[in-house]
Parts: structure tokens; sequence; C-alpha cells
């Protein structure tokens, strides 16, 4: 990078001074220093070759000998310019000439050796820059200068093109080109430079590279040649990548003096298309691209370019290699065997293309000519364009570069064959299968790097540091991703629900298969009020998708794919009302089942399969009978005769092993709290043996039920949460690993609480509590467990009043975090900041 720092010393000399010193001597001068900033330095000129056939190539395959380039290493070595300062008074039209010579040192810096002084007034500033037969050109119009303090001009210099070296009293005719590069583009650019090609048909021509400067960015070439047409090629070079050129790169400009042509620069990709369609597996697709002619250049001709072609899922990943060929002009892919994809209808997945040189063994294992990766939508017919980096280091001199080869390990020691590879924050690419398996191999410049990998759970983070011609191979195990510290923020979004309603019930699921947790609102309000779906971006924000799912007073809602298709569905519990089941579409919209099951005052549901027929039935609570419903594997369920309890009013319920007998057991809380075990009984959809086993667990008015393993001895505990909390305290009941319960010596607070989640919010390895509060006075909470089931309260504040919490990595960085649901005001998000 050029940098603009300046060093002015030294004396003015005017060669054509237009006041004698007496006159100087009784009228107040200004002192004038000069900050000149180059935009670009010439690097090297490469690429002899005829007009007609380079300008229809970016990108010839070719040696160069030393005689047929020059190099100017801005880097290690300092260049002087010899330099001519015009100063034009704009009033009286006087123009004063000095000798400008600068330096441009190795590091950057730019010394100007002279000063002037001026009389106040308003002046034009040109500077005319010479080395090596290569020109720059600086302005700086109607600069003011005051008696009152000294003034430094700052002068931005861009190159000059021309066939002979111009005339600094010329330069006000010359031409010019209008390239705009702004800086903010270069900044993202480790070592930018760009190629330029100016000639007529016939000529011999060659590219002029020059260095750009990322602070200042390239704004016009000024160009002094005959008048006429000229072929114009402009590459944009990523230190040795081609990045970018002009959108055709066979440009005819008309030069005529003091007129400007404008150009514009496209970064170089490949333009897709996809077509992608459900069948039983997941999706079925195909597609085609087409590439640039400089990539066909690169290897030769279309006959020897090759692509593998990957494509990653959270689960799975596939491998194609796809060849090419020349069609109207164009460079399209051939047509190979459609892809599938096994990813239980997830719709977002990674996609990356590497080229190669074809080889007849298809055995691609080096580093690739070019790569792009990007995110595409399965189920959607769509264009995509994949930016390009294509290697011209046979071309354009820049670092020596180092090489890193990535092995990439699951942390139970397998292969992770799937998981995007970011630089610098860069997607670069997918973790091959079949090619260069489990691997990803690259060129990276000198210098510190930030290496990413990871899938949709874990990750792997490393710095390194890469000198020239180095070769690194680095094992890296991927992880658990981002540690919660434990710590919630309150994000500014708030999902906002209807007056006089209750987010009572709050259940996340990945209800449209993109690999994001989705919310589901179990909404009650006296009258009917439609639960509410809202779609997560992949960030933690949510949409609300418009849906009005019934129009009950729901008091609790389950999630589980009832139908067995992949996707996930959802019953409700309502009071006053039947209860109601819908069925996903596969893309989270939800069609309603007519049937009719359970009592009309339900207040509680849950998924599970009791039978263990791989099928998931009903268990639904309410004031009358709890009941389980079989499913029938056919869309329906039976009631499977049996009623748990009868006048029970039963509020919450948890499924979950507790005997360790494979078996799925039950706890329902009421008023006194009543355990069921032994269940999974019932077979060919007759019976749900539950039976009683235990009575009187918890002693108040209980809202809400968890089990969970919460002294990490591999059985599971049970938490009570006790509405009537003034009177009653929340109670822990251990197991002793055999199905039988004793209550924990532990004091919870007197609180009033209406329902709990178990997570590891601190990633500590151990579930910790979560307890939404009905209390306008007294914050939800967040208890901290010490490994053996002993939990210590935290002061954070996160929302009072609440009627429902829930817990999930709703942003995907890894770590838990907390949705509050609440009477008559908006749901609260709480975001875990990371470790």
């Amino acid at each position: 990078m050029l940098a603009l720092s300046v060093v002015s010393c030294g004396g003015g000399e005017s060669s054509a001074p237009t006041s004698d010193k007496t006159e100087s001597e009784h009228v107040q001068t200004q002192s004038i220093s000069i900050s000149p900033s180059f935009t670009a330095v010439f690097s090297e000129r490469v690429n002899k070759v005829s007009a007609p056939s380079y300008l229809k190539s970016a990108l010839p395959s070719m040696t160069l000998n030393d005689s047929e380039q020059k190099t100017v290493n801005t880097k290690s070595v300092d260049i002087r310019y010899k330099g001519q300062m015009v100063v034009s008074d704009t009033l009286t039209s006087k123009v004063q000439e000095f000798d400008w010579p600068l330096t441009l040192k190795a590091d950057g810096t730019v010394i100007s050796h002279r000063t002037i002084t001026l009389r106040p007034g308003t002046y034009d500033f040109t500077l005319l820059l010479e080395h090596n037969n290569q020109q720059y050109i600086g302005k700086a119009l109607a600069v003011d200068v005051t008696h009152d303090q000294a003034l430094n001009v700052k002068l931005k210099i861009q190159p000059h093109l021309g066939d002979t070296l111009v005339n600094i009293k010329d330069i006000a005719g010359l031409a010019k080109l209008t390239l705009n590069i702004p800086a903010e583009e270069l900044k993202a650019l480790a070592d930018p430079k760009i190629g330029i090609t100016l000639g007529k048909d016939g000529e011999t021509v060659d590219e002029l590279v020059f260095s750009l400067n990322k602070d200042t960015g390239l704004t016009d070439i000024t160009l002094d040649y005959a008048e006429g047409d000229y072929h114009l090629a402009l590459n944009l070079y990523e230190n040795t990548q081609l990045v970018g050129t002009l959108l055709n790169n066979n440009t005819t400009i008309n030069l005529r003096d003091g007129e400007s042509t404008k150009v514009d620069i496209i970064p170089l990709q490949a333009d897709l298309n996809f077509n992608f369609n459900i069948n039983d597996q997941g999706y079925a697709g195909n597609y085609i691209f087409s590439v640039p002619k400089s990539l066909v250049d690169r290897v030769n001709g279309v006959d020897n370019l090759a692509a593998v072609v990957r494509f990653s899922t959270n689960e799975n990943s596939q491998e194609t290699i796809r060849y090419f060929v020349e069609q109207n002009g164009k460079y399209l892919s051939t047509q190979g065997d459609p892809i599938y994809f096994e990813t239980n209808k997830q719709e977002k997945f990674t996609s990356s293309i590497s080229f190669f040189h074809k080889n007849q063994n298809d055995d691609y294992q080096d580093i690739p000519l070019a790569s792009c990766a990007f995110t595409l939508t399965a189920g959607l017919n769509q264009d995509v364009s994949c930016k390009l980096s294509v290697d011209a280091s046979h071309q354009i001199h820049g670092h020596i570069l180092g090489s890193l080869m990535l092995n990439v390990m699951n942390s139970d020691q397998t292969m992770a064959n799937n998981a995007n590879v970011y630089i610098d924050d860069k997607l670069v690419g997918i973790t091959g299968s079949d090619y260069i398996t489990s691997s990803f191999k690259t060129h990276l410049l000198p210098g510190q790097h930030t290496v990413k990998v990871e899938n949709s759970k874990n990750k792997a983070e490393i710095n390194l540091t890469i000198k020239p011609l180095d070769v690194i191979n680095k094992l890296v195990y991927l992880e658990k991703k981002n540690k919660g510290s434990g710590i919630f923020e309150k994000s500014a979004q708030e999902l906002k629900i209807a007056t006089g309603s209750e987010a009572r019930d709050l259940e996340l699921g990945d209800l449209d298969g993109d690999g994001d947790l989705d919310l589901v609102v179990g909404m009650e309000k006296v009258g009917g009020i439609p639960d509410l779906v809202f779609f997560n971006d992949g960030k933690g924000k949510f949409i609300n998708t418009g849906q009005n799912l019934g129009n009950k007073r729901t008091m609790d809602i389950a999630l589980g794919d009832i139908d067995g298709d992949g996707d996930i569905d959802l019953v409700e519990a309502n009071y006053e009302a039947t209860n109601s089941i819908f069925y996903n579409r596969g893309n989270g919209f939800f069609d309603e089942d007519n049937s009719v099951w359970g009592e009309k005052s339900s207040s509680a549901v849950i998924l599970g399969d009791i039978n263990n027929d791989n099928h998931l039935d009903i268990i639904v609570g309410s004031g009358n009978k709890d009941m389980i419903y079989i499913n029938n594997s056919s869309k329906g369920f039976d009631f499977s005769g049996k009623i748990l309890s009868e006048n029970a009013s039963t509020s919450a319920l948890s499924l979950g092993y507790i005997n360790n007998d494979n078996e799925l057991d039950l706890v329902s809380v009421d008023g006194n709290g009543q355990y069921y075990n032994k269940g999974g009984k019932l077979y060919n959809n007759v019976n749900g043996n539950l039976q009683l086993t235990q009575e009187d667990l918890g002693t108040g008015s209980s809202f809400a039920v968890k089990i969970a393993d919460v002294d990490n001895d591999n059985d599971l505990d049970i938490y009570i949460g006790n509405w009537n909390g003034y009177e009653h305290q929340d109670e822990l009941y251990i197991n002793n690993g055999y199905g039988v319960f004793s209550k924990s010596s532990q004091s919870f607070p007197y609180y009033r609480t209406t329902d709990i989640a178990f997570a590891d919010v601190d990633h500590d390895g151990d579930l910790d509590l979560i307890t939404s509060i009905s209390d306008k006075k007294i914050s939800n909470k967040l208890f901290l467990n010490n490994g053996y089931g002993v939990f210590e309260e935290t002061n954070q504040e996160l929302g009072y009043n609440g009627s429902s919490v829930i817990s999930g990595d709703i942003d995907n960085d890894g770590d838990i975090d907390l949705i509050f649901g609440y009477s008559g005001k908006p749901i609260e998000i709480y975001f875990n900041k990371n470790q």
C-alpha cells in the first residue's frame, strides 16, 4: 500500500519569478508546502503481444523473458522523481514555474523537496512528475492563500499514459480516462493493481500494471495519444489474482483532445443457473454455469478446464465434476447427472466451485486456479453470480506467497467433510469429501491471517503467520461454537401481541427447514385468538409469517414431526374449545386438521413415542381427564382407552426416560403433582399403560414441570414450579437412579413461577435453570448450576411479569439465548453474550 504521509524539506526555487526582490520585501507572503499523494504507481510492463489477440484474451498463457518486463518494486527501493510545478494566479493570470523533485520512499512515505512563498490570493497548482519515462500529473485548483496561516496544498497524483512524454504546458488539453475506482472498494483487496492496455489494430501493445493506493482510490488517467479509435482492456488484480475486468474487455474508445471517456470495472465472475425440485429424499436438481474467457485462456482452451462443485448442508455434502464447452461465444458447463440432497428438506445450503486444469484421472488435489463460494435456496429456480479470482502469477509479479493445507477433523476424530472455510472473514470454500477429503488448500499473502472453519454446530478458529514460500500443514479440530457467558443482553426487537392477550406458551423449532430456530407462540385470550408463527432470519431476527393458526384460547402447544414427513407439525391444547393439529406443508406454513380429540377444557399437551413404534403420540391434560392418543401412522390418532387421572386440573406435562428402561415416563402437575412411569407397554395402538407409582410430588399449585439431569449423575430429576409461590417454593426432586425420588434440601425463593427452561447458558457442562415469574416487581430469573444440582440465583434483569420462557440458540452463534412471553405486552428476546 502507498502511504500518504509527507515530509517537506528544503527551500523553493523559482525558475521564472514574476516579481522582483524589492517588491516582495514590502508585500507580506505566506509559506506553502506541498503534500502529494500517488493514486497509483507503475509496477511492471507485461504481455508483449499484438493488440487484437491480446485484447480478446485477458490472460494469455505465456512466459515472459526478463527483457520483456520492467518492474519497479515500490516496496523495496526509493524512487526519485523529476518534477515541474506551475502555480497560476487566477486573478492576475501570472504564472510561476518551479523545479519540484520528490522521493517516494520504500515505506510509502512521500518526501517533497521544495517549499515556496506566495502572496495572499487564489492559485491553481499543477505538478508533472517523471521517472523512467512514466509520467504522473497532479492538480489542485482554486486554492486560497491567506496571510494569517501557513498552507499545505494536497495534490492527488494520477498516472499519465502517452506515445511520448508530455510538456507541462500541454496538460490542460489532454484526453482523460475516468475509471472511478473508489478507495472504499479497494480497501477490501490485499494488494490491488490495475493493468491497462491501449492500442490500435495491428499494433504491438503491452499491459502497463500500476499498484493502487487503497487510501485514495483511482479516478482519472490522462492520455496523450494521436486522435482516433483505440482498443482498451483493463484488468483489476489482487496481488497476482485477476479479480475484475471491463464488462467487454475488447472495448473501443475514441480519443479526442480534451475529452473524457468513462469506463466501469466489474468483478470477474461465473454466472450460474440452478433448478431444484423436491423429491422423496429432499431436493434434486441440476445447474449450468458460464465462465469468463480469461479463465478458459488460463488453461489454453475450453477443453482443458474442469470444475469441482461442492454442495454442503448441515448434515451432508455432495461433490460433482463439470467440464466445459463453447456455445455461441459463451463458455458453459456440460450437463451432468442431477444432484441429490438428503437434507430433511433443508432449504438453504452452501456451494463452492473450484476450477482446475483438466486431467485424465480427475485427480484434483492441487490448489485451484480459481474458486468461489456462495449460498443457495433449494426449491427455487435462481441465477447466481459467483465472484472469481483467477491465478495470474505467470504474468503479474507480486508478493511471494505461502501455501496452506488445512486438515479438518470433528472432535470425535472423524473427518469433517462439509465444513465452510473462511479466511479473514471471507467464505472461500468447503472441505471436500471425494477430492481433497476433509481438507482445503490455498495460497496466502505473507502476514497475519485468521482462518475459521465451521459447520452447523461446531467451529474452529486459528491465527496464522505466513512467510514467503511457507508451506504450512495445519490440523484443526472442530469444537462447539461460541461459549456463552450466561450474561444476557436484551434485543432491540420486540414481538408484538394483541391487546388483552397472553403469550401463554413458546416453542422453538426449524419450521421452514433453513437450519435456524423459528418461533411458535401459543396465544390465550377469552373468546379466542390465533396462535403466531415467526420465521428466523438466521441471525436471531424474527419475521411474523402472518399465519393465523386457529382462533381459540390456547393454553399449551407442542411441536414434532407427527406424520413422519421430515418437517415439524404443531399441536394445540385449547381451553373452552376443541384441540387442534396443524400439519406443516414443508415450508413452515400449516394446514389445520379437522379431527376432534381430547377434552374441551385442555390445558397441557406433550408429544412422545409412548409405545416405541417410532411415531409420536399425544398426551393431553385437562381439568377433567388426562388422556393418551396413539398415532396410527396415517395422519390420525386413536384414543388409547387409558385415562390417567380425572378431575386433576393438569397444568403441565413432561416426558423422559426416568428409570432407564428405554420407555418414556411422564410427570404431570396440578395442585399436588403426580408422577407416572412404566410407559411404553402399549403396542399396536391399543393401550397407553402408564401406571401411577408415586404421588404428592410438590406441595403447591403448580404451573410448570421439567425433567432434566440437574446433578450430572446420568439420570433425570424433576423440577416443579409453583404458581402460589408466596406460600410454596419451587421444588427439586432428585432421582436415585432407579426412578425413586427424594426432595432436595435446597431452598428456592418464594416466587410465582409460570414456566421453566433448563439449558447450559454459561457453557460449563451443566444445566442451568431459567424461570418466568408472574410478578410486576420481581424479574424473571436465571439460576446457575454449580455442577451438582445446587443453583445460585443471579441478579440479572430479564423482564417482569412473565408468562412463558423458552431457550435455544436463536442467533446461530453456538450459545443459548432466551425468549420470554408476557400478558398484554410484547415478547422479549435476550441474547447470550460470548465469553
